[in-house]
């Protein structure tokens, strides 16, 4: 194990968190030891950013936050958005083309907002996070899309399209992909997201390691998912969950226990061994 890593890049569900809104005592535990021992701390996800700031106070200390995927980071401490890249109305428009063909569960999302054709139901007791919650606005008519993407499509920066027909989302996929404009992952078996061409974590722990100067051999980074991917190119030392993908366990350098049996403390406390 590299033994002088200066940043670890967290990821959040299916990794950090015990659970769709909370992470156990002993990961927080292990993330503030790590904090202590003069290492940063990272929240790379793809939820919206303010969740990440939601989670910064939840450990207790001033993270990182990279947030909808890469496409905001932000550092708290000081209050400085270090990068960002939103969509614009005319990407906008040419991704709803195809989403609005085959009625798809759509989710437009800013740092803080998700516009959406249907209720969601992932994300529960989100009052409880109270000035880090995440606002919900759900679309009735379709020809309200063109008033969002006017008002909001400067702020919006990523796209989650989810179905339980593979086919239809790889077909979607395909038709995306054919415009050249755009990266396409998928977040979960039924879901992909949408960025824009070059965005994903991997780009936003590029900025974050530029902005902070740390070489890409001193960042240690966790994950368990297809979206983990990019990131994991970025990073020197590669983590997996034992419930991560295969594809990410097969790029790994350590593969730590399952989410919820702590693996990332499990992973930190590991690192810290041999710090």
């Amino acid at each position: 194990m590299h033994s002088n890593i200066k940043l670890i890049c967290l990821d959040l569900d299916g990794t950090t968190l015990k659970d769709i809104s909370n992470i156990s005592e002993c990961n927080i535990e292990y993330i503030n030891k790590a904090y202590n021992s003069g290492i940063k701390i990272a929240l790379v996800t793809g939820r919206l950013f303010i969740h990440c700031l939601y989670f910064s106070k939840v450990l207790g200390i001033p993270i990182y936050a990279v947030g909808n995927n890469g496409t905001y980071v932000y550092d708290v401490e000081n209050n400085k958005v270090v990068y960002s890249n939103f969509f614009g109305v005319d990407f906008l428009v040419k991704i709803h083309k195809f989403v609005r063909e085959k009625h798809f569960n759509t989710h437009y999302s800013t740092i803080d907002t998700i516009y959406s054709n249907n209720k969601l139901e992932d994300y529960h007791n989100e009052e409880d996070k109270k000035e880090y919650s995440m606002k919900e606005v759900v679309i009735d008519s379709e020809d309200s899309w063109d008033n969002v993407f006017k008002n909001h499509g400067d702020n919006i920066c990523k796209v989650v399209v989810s179905s339980n027909d593979r086919n239809k989302l790889n077909d979607l996929i395909l038709k995306v992909m054919e415009l050249g404009e755009f990266e396409i992952e998928y977040s979960w078996v039924n879901t992909i997201e949408i960025l824009k061409k070059g965005e994903g974590k991997g780009k936003g722990i590029i900025e974050l390691r530029k902005y902070l100067d740390i070489d890409k051999k001193d960042i240690m980074c966790i994950g368990d998912s297809e979206n983990d991917i990019s990131m994991f190119r970025e990073c020197g030392y590669k983590v997996a969950m034992n419930n991560a993908i295969d594809k990410l366990k097969e790029k790994a350098d350590f593969i730590t226990l399952d989410f919820d049996k702590d693996g990332v403390a499990y992973a930190i406390k590991n690192l810290l061994e041999h710090f």
